[in-house]
This record gives C-alpha cells, sequence and structure tokens, in this order.
C-alpha cells in the first residue's frame, strides 16, 4: 500500500504494524523483540513493550484498542494493556516461531499460525489454549477468520489452504493446488470463497463451502495485486505483465483479458458500482476501463510518475489521483484534467475553509500549512516553519489571518494576504493540546501539556500572561463570550475559573474524583458543566465557584457532551451506550435515548437544537428528536470506524468520515445517503461550507479533496 508518514527510524527492523482505529496510536512488532507504542498526534513513543525472547513478527489488536496481542519468534504470544503499556499474560505452546495472529470480533479468541506447522484457539479471558489444529506440513504463513467467528483458513509454504471449524476444532476442507507456497488469502464479504495468490504463476479461487477449487487464473509473469468487486461478483486482478483480468467470481469464467501496459499494473480501484475499472502504470499512466463491455474509455497523461492513490465519486463523473505530491482532478465525462489541488507530503491532519468559502487552509505530519484558493483551484501559499505536526489551524474572522498549533509547542501566526509569518509564539514547556480566539480576535488562549494556560497578543505577539496552577495536563478551555473569563480541566481532577483580562485565578474547583474529559460553559460565561469517568456531569456556578448540581444517571464514563445554543439543555453520552438529555435549569433527566448496541463516543447537535447524532462504536450513526425524545432514523453504511461528523449551518446535511477510505453525505431532512465519495486513503479533518456545496477533506497520503454536492 501506499506510505502513509514517516515518523522516526528505529535500529530494528519493522515486521508488522498495528493501527488504532482513531488512527491516533500505531503498534509497531520489532525484530529486537520490543513493541513500540507510539502517539501519532503528538510525535511521540508512550511505550516500549518488553518481555519477548525473539523479534516480534506480528501485532493484532482488540475492537476496543485497548489490548494487544504480540506473536514472537520465541514461540510466544503476549497480551498487552495499550492503556497502561503493561503485559496482562503470556500464551505459550508453539514449538516455532509465530507467523500471523487473529482475533475474533468479540474480542473472546485469538488464532495463532506457526513455523511449527500448527495452529493454537486462545482464549483471551483467561489466556489458555482451547484447540491445537495440525494438519499442514510446512510453516504457516497467514490466518483469516470468517466473519461469524466460526472458521479460520490458514495458508501455508507447503502449499495448500486449510479450512477449520474453530467450535469443533476439526479440519473442514485441504485445498490443494499451489505448486509453491501460498504468500497471501483473501475472503469474499460472505465467507464463501477464498482468493489465493501464490508465490508462482496462479491465482486460485476456492469454494469453502464445498471445499473445492472453483477455478485458477494463470499468468505468465504473475500477479501484482487482486481485488473483489463490492458485490462480490467479480474478481480483478493487475498482473505483472502489465494485463487486467476480470472474471466472475461464482463461476469462474474468464469475463475479459486486457492489455493495459507494456509495463506492469501498479494499481487498480474499482467504482462503487463495479462498472469502471482505473489502472495506474509503473510510469504514471491511467487509464478508465469499461468492465461491462471490455473496453478502454479514457487515456488520462499527467503525472508523469508513479501514481500511488485513486479515488472516484459515486457517480463516475470525477477521478481523484494521487501522485508525486500533487492532486489531479479529472473530468471523465469529458476526459480531461478539471483542475490541480495541493497536496502534502505526509498525512493531511486539519483543513479549515474560509467564512467567505473561497479559500482553505490544511495542515499536515509534514509541518507545513497551505492555503488554496477553491474559485480557481490554486495553491495560494505553502507555509513552512514549524517543527513538528501541525494540530490546529484557526482563521480570524475576516479571514486574513491563520493562527497554527504544532506539536513543536509552539504557535505561529500568519498573514493570508502576502503569505508570510508575523509572529511565533513561543512559551508552552510541552505539547500544546488545543487553543481559543476571542471573539475580536486579538488574543489567543493555548492549553498545554505542561500544565499551563497561556495568553498571547496575536497583534503585537506578545506573551500576556501565565496562568498556572494546575498539576496535571491541560485537556480542555472554554471561553465565556464576553471573553472575560475562561474555565480550564485538567487530569489533576480540578476545574479553574480564569480572569482574563487581570491573568488571575478566580475560582480553584474540585471537579471530580476521576479523570475530568471536557468542560462547556453557557454562553453568558455564568455556568459551566463538567464531565468525568465516573459517569457524572457537575454543574458550577462560575460567578460564586460553588457547584449547583449534580446529574447522575450513566453507569459508565461519559464520553460527549453538547449544549444546546440557548443553555437550557445538556446532551450527554456514554460507554453505557445511552444518551441522556437533561434540563439544565432544574437538573432533571428529561429523556433518556437507548438503542446503541455499543458504546458511544461522540455527540452533535444542530444548531436549531431539534436534532442530536451519535456515533457510536459500531459504525451505526442515529439521528434523535430532541423535541419528542425519540428516534428519526439510523445513519448506516461505513464499514470502518467513524472518525467525523461536520454539519452545514443550515441543518441539512451531515458529512460523515471513516476508517473505510470514503466520505458520506446525508440528507438529515429526508433521512437519506445524499452522495458518497471514495478515496484511496482514509479521510478524517473535514470542512463544509454553510450550505453543504462545497466540501474540503484531508487524507492519509497527505492530499486535500475538494468536492461540489447537490445541496
Amino acid at each position: 500500500g501506499p506510505l502513509l508518514r514517516t515518523l522516526y527510524c528505529h535500529a530494528a527492523s519493522i515486521n508488522g504494524m498495528a493501527l488504532t482505529s482513531d488512527d491516533r496510536l500505531v503498534v509497531l512488532a520489532l525484530s529486537d523483540n520490543t513493541l513500540k507504542v507510539w502517539d501519532l498526534v503528538r510525535g511521540e513513543q508512550l511505550f516500549e513493550l518488553r518481555g519477548h525472547k525473539g523479534g516480534v513478527t506480528a501485532v493484532a489488536l482488540t475492537s476496543d484498542d485497548r489490548r494487544a496481542v504480540s506473536a514472537s519468534c520465541d514461540g510466544t504470544l503476549k497480551l498487552w494493556d495499550l492503556v497502561h503499556g503493561e503485559l496482562l499474560q503470556e500464551m505459550s505452546g508453539h514449538d516455532g516461531t509465530v507467523t500471523a495472529v487473529a482475533i475474533s470480533s468479540d474480542d473472546q479468541q485469538a488464532v495463532s499460525a506457526s513455523s511449527d506447522k500448527t495452529l493454537k484457539v486462545w482464549d483471551l479471558g483467561c489466556c489458555e489454549q482451547l484447540l491445537e489444529l495440525r494438519g499442514h506440513k510446512e510453516e504457516i504463513c497467514a490466518v483469516v477468520l470468517t466473519s461469524d467467528d466460526l472458521r479460520a483458513v490458514s495458508a501455508s509454504d507447503d502449499g495448500t489452504l486449510k479450512v477449520w471449524d474453530l467450535v469443533r476444532g476439526v479440519l473442514l476442507h485441504d485445498l490443494q493446488g499451489h505448486e509453491l507456497g501460498i504468500k497471501a488469502v483473501t475472503l469474499s464479504s460472505d465467507d464463501r470463497y477464498a482468493v489465493s495468490i501464490g508465490h508462482g504463476v496462479t491465482l486460485k479461487v476456492w469454494d469453502l463451502v464445498r471445499g473445492e477449487l472453483q477455478y485458477f487464473l494463470h499468468s505468465d509473469m504473475g500477479f501484482n495485486m487482486v481485488t473483489l468487486s463490492a458485490d462480490d461478483q467479480w474478481v480483478v486482478a493487475a498482473g505483472i505483465d502489465g494485463t487486467l483480468k476480470v472474471w466472475r467470481l461464482a463461476h469462474g469464467d474468464l469475463l475479459h483479458d486486457l492489455r493495459c501496459f507494456e509495463v506492469g499494473v501498479s494499481l487498480v480501484t474499482l467504482s462503487s458500482d463495479n462498472q469502471l475499472a482505473v489502472v495506474a502504470s509503473l510510469e504514471g499512466t491511467l487509464k478508465v476501463l469499461d468492465l461491462v463491455q471490455g473496453e478502454l474509455m479514457l487515456e488520462l497523461r499527467g503525472h508523469g510518475v508513479l501514481v500511488n492513490g485513486v479515488g472516484l465519486t459515486s457517480d463516475n463523473r470525477w477521478m481523484i489521483s494521487v501522485a508525486d505530491n500533487t492532486l489531479k482532478v479529472w473530468d471523465l465525462a469529458r476526459g480531461e484534467l478539471q483542475y490541480n489541488l495541493w497536496g502534502h507530503k505526509d498525512r493531511v491532519t486539519v483543513v479549515t475553509m474560509s467564512s467567505d468559502e473561497r479559500r482553505a487552509g490544511s495542515g499536515s505530519y509534514d509541518g507545513t500549512l497551505k492555503v488554496g484558493d477553491l474559485v480557481h483551484f490554486k495553491l495560494l501559499h505553502d507555509l513552512n516553519g514549524h517543527d513538528g505536526i501541525i494540530t490546529k489551524i484557526t482563521l480570524t474572522s475576516d479571514n486574513r489571518i491563520a493562527v497554527s498549533a504544532s506539536s513543536d509547542n509552539s504557535l505561529k501566526v500568519w498573514d493570508l494576504t502576502r503569505g508570510v509569518l508575523l509572529h511565533h509564539l513561543r512559551g508552552h514547556d510541552d505539547f500544546i493540546n488545543a487553543f481559543a480566539l476571542t471573539s475580536d480576535d486579538r488574543r489567543a488562549v493555548t492549553i498545554s501539556r505542561d500544565g499551563t494556560l497561556k495568553v498571547w497578543d496575536l497583534v503585537s505577539g506578545v506573551r500576556l500572561f501565565d496562568l498556572c496552577g494546575h498539576e496535571g495536563e491541560v485537556n480542555a478551555v472554554a471561553l465565556s463570550s464576553d471573553d472575560r473569563r475562561a474555565v480550564s480541566v485538567a487530569g489533576d481532577c480540578t476545574l479553574k475559573v480564569w480572569d482574563l483580562e487581570h491573568g488571575e485565578l478566580l475560582h480553584d474547583l474540585r471537579s471530580h474524583d476521576q479523570y475530568t474529559n471536557a468542560v462547556a460553559m453557557t454562553s453568558d460565561g455564568l455556568l459551566a458543566i463538567s464531565d468525568a469517568d465516573d459517569g457524572t456531569l457537575k454543574v458550577w456556578d462560575l460567578e460564586h465557584g460553588e457547584l449547583l448540581r449534580v446529574l447522575r444517571g450513566h453507569k459508565d464514563e461519559i464520553t460527549g457532551v453538547a449544549l444546546t445554543s440557548d443553555d437550557r439543555r445538556v446532551v450527554s453520552v456514554s460507554r453505557d451506550s445511552t444518551l441522556k438529555v437533561w434540563d439544565l435549569v432544574c437538573g432533571e433527566l428529561l429523556y433518556t435515548l437507548q438503542g446503541h448496541a455499543k458504546w458511544i463516543h461522540a455527540v452533535f447537535l444542530t444548531s436549531n437544537d431539534r436534532i442530536a447524532i451519535s456515533v457510536p462504536e459500531d459504525n451505526t450513526l442515529k439521528v434523535w428528536d430532541l423535541v419528542c425524545g425519540e428516534l428519526r432514523f439510523d445513519m448506516p453504511g461505513h464499514k470502518g470506524d467513524v472518525n467525523n461528523l461536520v454539519l452545514s449551518l443550515d441543518n441539512r446535511l451531515a458529512v460523515t468520515t471513516a476508517d473505510d477510505r470514503t466520505l458520506k453525505v446525508w440528507d438529515l431532512e429526508e433521512g437519506i445517503l445524499q452522495t458518497e465519495y471514495y478515496a484511496d486513503a482514509d479521510l478524517n479533518p473535514v470542512a463544509v461550507s454553510k450550505k453543504g456545496e462545497v466540501i474540503v477533506a484531508g487524507d492519509d497520503l497527505g492530499s486535500v479533496h475538494f468536492l461540489r454536492t447537490m445541496a
């Protein structure tokens, strides 16, 4: 796959890696017998996990990202706590290198493969061996589980695949036919078929129900990659010889054998309706093929270098290609380049749009800030100067100034008219977690891991106040509408109220007995609401520094809070899988909204306070009517964790991105999916125009996507 980012170098080689679902952490399996856990946002190593006596060969994460299972050359697996960086249990029993590990979808079991020719099934609750599966004659190199976790398919250097019943521990099918070892295996979404690629020149499709070879495909030079259509109807294979072969998965009849390039096909992407295939050559040429007719539709030249990513809109009208840090947008109806957008050298972390919707800004892991013209589709400014990841960008209300924060512990103030740096604001001793601008855009308040808040004059570039007193990392800050007060919460379980005019502490409030996650302030600056891991909300009188009331009802950690615009209601979501709507005036619970099967990690309100959208772990968002306290409709469809949701200001549209490389636009009035966009990398930061006609999104390859909707 394409390179996402380069953060650091290790003396040891990296044998495997796993990303958490929110893309914040990466766990690396290293040949020096260790695992390393890195925070990708801060660019810091969190833990070095030691315990293996041989190189770590593979790692897999549980669905909640709280635990990891590692495999090693020492013949053991280890279960790790990723929250505290501690070893939980060791699983031993293999007589050779553990080459692969897979975890069941319910996180109850793990299946390991080994050079000792066996598979083992483990209970992750007690870390005891449940089953040992024998039958392979050589090293097992890969194992995959069916979606129901009832079967495992293993691939081996002995040239066979074996299908195992994980309930009874018996061999169901012994699939033989590869003359050389198998290097990869993938399953269809309905678990009926397996597709395997060998080190030789054949690709084989197996019927897992009957345990038979369905058919095989031969190439004189072998295959670079293979993909299945979204509906599992077609298999599309890209050959080293420059051909693209398409055949029906169920019946094995070859539909098309298309000569695409004289050199090898480096990439193939299918449209969501399975009508089109886009292939890229090693020299940068793109071709669009009609998969139904088996004909060449377009040949697109312009990159001149290796293309490492392609995305298609759901209506097949537009195509976006990424190469050499540039992004090109193609009009497939006319077969010509529509416009170029800008690109970064690494993952895009933040995007923003000017209030007049004429410009967009993006920040990246590469430390640069780029500003583009959305009218003429060109790059205006490439702003360099940060020595770390850009974590936030905010534009002033007149769109003339941008303020950026970075993992280099500093803020920078930029003149967007001239594209020059005005001020470099230094003073924090650690990572800046967030910042807020006063309503007149003249001051910024920063919060940091160093336990301090700092107030800056953005006109002169002078630090006005150091607000000290927290004994732990400052997690959140909120400003009153008159900019006279700020409220901060920190890891020391305190809430502090600050006078921004004089730089003084007004009140020091003991917020909760457990970790405080966030704080919200009413628009008049008189009340603050804090949440915590103990499942409670607390309402504070900021004028007198007193606790007014405690809102109890959640049975687990509160993960998100939102205030209605009239400051009369607050909506909380929790790991107990419920939403609760509270009357802030009298402190009564109005509604408990149930329906999610898994915990909820965020909630969003429309500006008219009529609708709440909850984002759960199971990726099916729900839209709730806050007037009557009822579910309006579900928003299903994402196949990966939803990582962002942005609402248009007119409350008509919601835009979501997820770890499935898609962006979806939802009509909140009709309760339907309006459109979706497919990219070649996960999309995360998103900015949306007031009415939702313009969307700007950044992806993990460093590209910035510009989309127009039918709003």
